[in-house]
């Protein structure tokens, strides 16, 4: 009787979980919505996204919030920040569409203080011949994968002009949080000792040990989110390490190249080399905001661009809205000097060959075409 009560309690749940397991997958199916936090309230990170269905993308900002998330927070009906989005792109405008993560985000900034909303006044300002729209696609936490997936399921509705592509350090890693995945037939672990644990954590911090959606923190691993594809859940694999980036930035390139739709990387303060180079044999635009960071610097008597006012500390590297707004010029700089803007702006305008500017999309070197044959995706890299 001794060993046979404990052994109960294991086989209960483990078949509770497995129903619990079928229970989050039929809400996930369904497309079952989380509310939105009440207004105003003061929330996590975790309180602000749902599980989604979609496999690559995990989960999603909630649409209709208007929280304080360290600073104020809206997001429109489509769960992106800020406010809401015309279906159908107006006459005479650009609409630049931004892919990323926290950086991009705004992470501890305000509505419209984020980089994509300022690159868009910043080119108003300095062409007010067309009108520029920015979209603000970026989560907290998203790497590469998601970041494309979010084009490819959500963004190509919008009909945008340019893609910006904000790549950062943890693209290889998984995101913030996964999908719980009980395993019930696992011989792996103990059912009972893990609830015992998770009752006494979440005694702990005077919490409940899990969402009730499933939705659990991604493995950490030296320092990070795991980005070994072996240190991950089986459903995970593809979504980690360098070869999951480079197969996004793949389908990215043509994705963008197929709808002749303007590509341009960013990185903050840098892009490392590998991205240079690659960005390099398929042609694409790339700009990085250091020498903008440290312009500013010199001329306002700042000694060092990593921490206040351009950080929001040195051990935290997220742009202050003055960050942000120096991201934003850098980008238009770029865009100015490759021809990128007086492209986009004579596209706006309806001209069908832009004088003097650079394609909206470029044919990779190895693509093999002529110069005169029409552009092509390219399926390799």
């Amino acid at each position: 009787m001794v060993v046979a009560a404990p052994l109960s309690l294991e086989v209960g749940l483990r078949l509770e979980a497995a129903l619990e397991d079928a229970e989050i997958d039929r809400g996930l199916n369904a497309m079952r919505r989380r509310p939105p936090p009440p207004k105003g309230a003061v929330v996590s990170l975790a309180d602000i996204v749902q599980m989604t269905a979609n496999p690559r993308l995990v989960y999603e900002l909630i649409p209709g919030l208007d929280v304080k998330f360290i600073a104020p927070l809206t997001t429109n009906s489509a769960g992106f920040r800020g406010a809401e989005i015309a279906g159908a792109k107006a006459a005479r405008t650009v609409r630049i569409l931004g892919l990323g993560d926290s950086v991009m985000f705004g992470w501890a900034v305000r509505d419209g203080e984020d980089f994509v909303s300022a690159l868009a006044r910043e080119l108003a300002r300095r062409h007010p011949e067309v009108a520029w729209e920015g979209i603000n696609t970026a989560v907290p936490g998203y790497n590469a994968v998601m970041e494309v997936e979010t084009l490819v399921a959500k963004g190509l509705r919008f009909d945008p002009d340019l893609v910006l592509l904000n790549l950062v350090g943890n693209d290889m890693d998984l995101p913030n949080f996964i999908r719980r995945r009980a395993e019930p037939l696992s011989l792996a672990k103990s059912f009972l000792a893990e609830r015992i644990g998770a009752m006494r954590a979440a005694r702990a911090r005077g919490a409940a040990a899990e969402r009730p959606d499933g939705m659990v923190a991604a493995p950490w691993v030296a320092g990070g989110f795991a980005r070994n594809p072996g240190d991950v859940p089986p459903e995970y694999r593809d979504m980690v390490g360098p070869e999951a980036v480079k197969k996004a930035l793949v389908e990215l390139r043509d994705v963008t190249r197929a709808r002749g739709i303007a590509l341009l990387w960013v990185g903050h303060p840098e892009l490392d080399d590998g991205a240079r180079r690659q960005a390099r044999r398929w042609r694409i635009e790339t700009v990085s905001t250091r020498r903008t960071l440290e312009r500013y610097a010199r001329e306002h008597g700042i000694t060092e661009v990593a921490g206040p006012p351009l950080s929001i500390s040195k051990r935290d590297p997220h742009p202050t809205p003055l960050g942000h707004r120096l991201i934003a010029e850098a980008i238009a700089d770029r865009m100015e000097s490759s021809g990128l803007t007086q492209a986009l702006i004579a596209r706006a305008l309806g001209a069908s060959e832009p004088a003097g500017g650079a394609p909206l999309s470029a044919r990779d070197e190895d693509d093999k075409v002529s110069a005169a044959a029409p552009a092509a995706p390219a399926s390799t890299p």
